[in-house]
């Protein structure tokens, strides 16, 4: 993406283009003008970056008031999140109103459910705590979310599944990691 950005920028007459740059200092904008004292926000990023002490994304985050939430959790036993590298480049960061909220978090193991030099990062949140007592359940029927006793959400949700699985060869590359196993 970081070189389709570059491309289109240098091809709009942009001289040293910057895209990662840009990203962030939109980025940084919108969060300015959006989000609200009372909100909370979850921004999870694939930055190829690590959060260092002092780095570009470290001062980012600490000028937007954000927390890296795995950091918060674990510490200096953070996982990495790059196969070939030593560091988390990938993260999961959250304002302060979510703290209170975030209860545990951490990654999952590399190639468990994908084929990915990265691994996918969790972090679990404490409902009543970040949303308040009277949010909805998302399985109690009311919401928009998929319930899986209803018959018409659950074809919906099921061909929605089936239809990603395709388009993403699941099949075919579990099918090449049997042999491995």
């Amino acid at each position: 993406a970081y070189m389709q950005q570059y491309r289109a920028m240098a091809d709009a007459g942009t001289h040293n283009p910057k895209p990662r740059t840009i990203f962030f200092t939109d980025l940084e904008k919108h969060l300015t003008t959006s989000v609200q004292p009372n909100d909370k926000l979850i921004l999870s990023l694939d930055a190829n970056e690590p959060d260092d002490p002092g780095n570009f994304l470290s001062q980012w985050k600490e000028r937007n008031g954000l927390t890296n939430a795995i950091t918060h959790l674990h510490g200096d036993a953070a996982p990495k999140t790059y196969q070939r590298g030593r560091h988390a480049i990938d993260h999961i960061f959250v304002n302060q109103n979510c703290l209170p909220a975030l209860r545990k978090g951490g990654h999952i193991p590399f190639n468990r459910y994908h084929l990915s030099d990265h691994c996918a990062l969790f972090a679990d949140f404490h409902k009543p705590a970040l949303f308040g007592k009277s949010a909805p359940d998302p399985t109690d029927g009311t919401t928009k979310y998929p319930r899986p006793y209803h018959p018409t959400e659950r074809n919906k949700y099921h061909r929605l599944c089936m239809e990603y699985m395709e388009r993403h060869k699941i099949k075919d590359q579990l099918l090449k990691l049997i042999p491995i196993l």
